[in-house]
């Protein structure tokens, strides 16, 4: 069974901290804790809908956090993935291996899906690895 397995159908919601509901950042919190141990910053607070204003606090946001993570070309399993919409950096998601990533976003509950998808194509910013 893949890891993945325990965190696939996890429902989406807006700033979304625990199993019963999670955002991007909660599901790579999660992910992050479960796994290896880290307790990464909560950022409770932030994502309040899809509106541009919350799209440029959640960008913000994850410049800052961004000075604790080293970006990689070599991305391996729970690399974070930074992702953009539009000219904004506000979404994340985990390398999964084999050109795929688990993530999580408004009207679709956490899933496993290909990084050329469609939806991702020309988004992903690049990799990260905590340190």
């Amino acid at each position: 069974m893949p890891w993945t397995d325990d965190y696939i159908g996890l429902p989406f919601l807006a700033d979304g901290r625990s199993r019963a509901g999670l955002d991007c950042w909660g599901l790579v919190r999660l992910v992050y804790f479960d796994r290896l141990g880290i307790d990464l910053p909560s950022k409770a607070g932030i994502y309040r809908d899809g509106s541009r204003d919350t799209l440029r606090e959640i960008a913000a946001a994850m410049e800052a956090e961004a000075a604790k993570w080293r970006q990689v070309d070599d991305p391996r399993d729970c690399d974070v993935i930074l992702m953009r919409s539009g000219p904004l950096h506000c979404h994340v998601g985990l390398w999964v291996g084999r050109n795929a990533m688990l993530h999580i976003m408004a009207g679709i509950d956490s899933t496993v899906e290909p990084i050329a998808s469609l939806r991702r194509r020309n988004t992903v910013v690049g990799y990260f690895r905590h340190d």
